[in-house]
């Protein structure tokens, strides 16, 4: 099995930047201590725009969890982020590539993921799929590859318009891996589903009951989470119409 390196970017811009998005690095490290992923990795912490506008801070926020640092000087947001980590890095760890409000809530949530590695070979791995847009895609929120696959992607991502484009446009990640020859699996506690119908009928998957057969929540699963019924129904049809 490859190294496993989780790769979570952390928005730096500004000293206001900062102070919106610090809340969000308090919980991903508070959820990391108190559900442990049970698989040795590591956090690559991608500082973006900034390193030092935090100072200490930063560093001490990641108290007891194994991380290593890195600065990108990039305008590609959380997947202009993943990529770059992906050209610095030595060897071809397995990349578990999260947003900024990512966070956890069960033991053990990196052990699927590293299990279906193991099992399937070097395919895109997701814990959600969605159709919201019209294109069938992985959703960037917990997706995962080997480190050559996203070194081999053609284009560099330049802002967060393209990597919104990376995600689900006509021409996804997903679409890229499967011309490549290669699968992308969906991956919740006790399944793994790697085509459509698969993707949309695990109980308590995104945006289905109380989501909790997903490995890794964020802001989209706190929206739903959140949302009134008439809310949750439009956004049940915005995943799988």
């Amino acid at each position: 099995m490859n190294q496993i390196a989780i790769i979570y970017p952390i928005p730096m811009d500004s000293v206001e930047c900062w102070g919106t998005f610090r809340p969000f690095v308090e919980r991903f490290c508070y959820t990391w201590r108190k559900h442990p992923p049970l698989e040795d990795c590591e956090v690559i912490a991608v500082c973006c725009n900034g390193m030092t506008t935090a100072g200490d801070e930063i560093h001490d926020l990641f108290w007891g969890i194994p991380r290593t640092f890195m600065r990108y000087d990039g305008r590609g947001a959380d997947i202009g982020a993943h990529q770059y980590a992906a050209k610095e890095l030595a060897g071809n760890p397995f990349m578990v590539c999260l947003t900024s409000r990512c966070y956890f809530h069960r033991l053990g949530w990196l052990k699927p993921l590293a299990d279906a590695r193991m099992r399937y070979g070097p395919h895109l791995f997701g814990c959600s799929a969605s159709r919201q847009g019209g294109n069938l895609h992985l959703c960037t929120r917990g997706y995962c590859m080997d480190a050559e696959d996203f070194q081999s992607y053609p284009d560099t991502i330049l802002s967060r318009a393209m990597g919104a484009e990376l995600e689900c446009s006509q021409n996804n990640l997903l679409r890229w891996f499967e011309n490549q020859g290669k699968r992308g699996y969906v991956v919740h506690w006790d399944t793994v589903q790697w085509q459509e119908p698969g993707y949309f009928t695990v109980p308590n998957r995104f945006r289905n009951g109380d989501q909790s057969a997903m490995l890794i929540w964020d802001k989209h699963t706190d929206q739903y989470r959140n949302a009134t019924p008439d809310q949750k129904a439009e956004l049940e049809i915005a995943v799988s119409p």
